[in-house]
């Protein structure tokens, strides 16, 4: 189970009253993401991911992938 800590409490879940969103890195072992800073406000949002610029997986360049559309 994943917990977080609002003002040095354990919860495992919150109700937001505003928009925040919980931005997760594509290479969940090796990226900073919301697990590290914390979650994002939606007016901090300016894009959204539309192509991918680079893949590796498992050392290897991932050529097939690069500029691919992201469903």
């Amino acid at each position: 189970m994943v917990f977080f800590y609002i003002d040095n409490k354990k919860v495992t879940t919150y109700t937001f009253k505003q928009n925040y969103y919980f931005m997760m890195g594509d290479n969940r072992n090796g990226t900073l993401d919301s697990r590290a800073w914390g979650f994002v406000p939606e007016e901090n949002i300016i894009g959204k991911v539309q192509y991918v610029l680079y893949s590796n997986y498992q050392d290897k360049f991932q050529w097939n992938r690069v500029l691919k559309n992201v469903n």
